[in-house]
This record gives structure tokens, sequence and C-alpha cells, in this order.
């Protein structure tokens, strides 16, 4: 499953106090931001948006979003969404379990029904490989320099944006350089 449909159907715009200027893709926004602030021609605070359910977001809310919603094994990208957590009380609410119930009445497989009824993670880690990440400590095998073949881009997200990046070893998984 990839999540790049959505976006194509999108609106996107530069904003700031004094006007907004339509732009075509998330792409054209960026450069359009990166221009502005290049020129120096308008010195207000600028933020490159799209709108999401008649809401305007900033571009990295909106991508958190979607990636935070995005079931496992969803690709972004060229990255594949490999952990998902939620906060500990999720699971003790009415809400988690009259959707728990709803979703096992229409029988969805448990798994599936269970994290549908968690809804949107509070955290999603994403790999190049689609393996876990161990995001908790540093590698320190031998061949942990200079073996470009055994490192792999990983992301973390929560609703704030990408929370860090970089990459992870191929054999122990932990962090070889962070972003």
């Amino acid at each position: 499953m990839t999540a790049t449909a959505t976006a194509a159907r999108r609106q996107f715009r530069v904003h700031c106090a004094e006007h907004d200027r339509p732009c075509t893709s998330a792409e054209q926004a960026i450069r359009v931001l990166t221009d502005i602030e290049l020129s120096g021609h308008c010195q207000q605070a600028h933020t490159a948006e799209t709108l999401v359910d008649g809401q305007w977001l900033p571009l990295h809310i909106a991508r958190a979003r979607e990636i935070l919603a995005a079931p496992l094994a969803t690709v972004f990208d060229d990255l594949m969404v490999t952990h998902r957590t939620w906060p500990p009380a999720a699971e003790a609410t009415p809400a988690f379990r009259q959707r728990l119930a709803a979703n096992a009445a229409a029988g969805m497989p448990v798994f599936e029904a269970y994290s549908a009824a968690l809804g949107p993670a509070a955290a999603v880690t994403l790999t190049a490989d689609g393996r876990g990440a161990r995001r908790d400590g540093w590698c320190r095998c031998p061949d942990a320099e200079g073996d470009d073949d055994s490192w792999i881009r990983y992301e973390h997200w929560t609703a704030e944006g990408r929370h860090a990046h970089g990459f992870l070893c191929r054999t122990c998984r932990f962090i070889k350089q962070s972003g």
C-alpha cells in the first residue's frame, strides 16, 4: 500500500499575513517558499500549507497525520511503516472498547480490529527495508565504519512532524548516524 494518491488531490498554498499564493503541489509550495525566503522581498513569516478536511495545515503536520494514521507496511516514498505506538491509556477508554467491538462484529481480523480501534498512533517508525529499528542506542558493530551497504535509512514521526531520522545498522538495527 502506498500513500501518494491522497496528496495528489489536495490543494496547496504558501501563506503569510499579507497574501496567499496557490500552488499545484507540495513540491511547488516548497520551491515557492524557498524562493520567497531567499529573495527577501517579503519580511512576513511564511508557511507551505495544504488543505485537509477544510483546514489549512503546515505540510509537515499534514504529513505527520497521514503517517500516524497509516497501518503497518504502508509505504511513504521509499520508507515502510514498521512500528506504531500509542499512549499507555489508549486502551482504557470506553471509545476504544466500542470501536473494538464494532470492528470485531464487522468481521475484521483481531490485529486489524485492535489497531483500527486505537486510531492514529502517537508515534511511528519507518525504515527503508521494512524491518524494525532499535532507536535506543548506537551501533557498536565492528564493521560500523565505511560499509555503506549496511546502512538502512529510517525516520521517526510524531504529531509534531519528523522527530528523528538517520541510518540504522543492517545487523544490530541500532542507530549508525542520526540526522
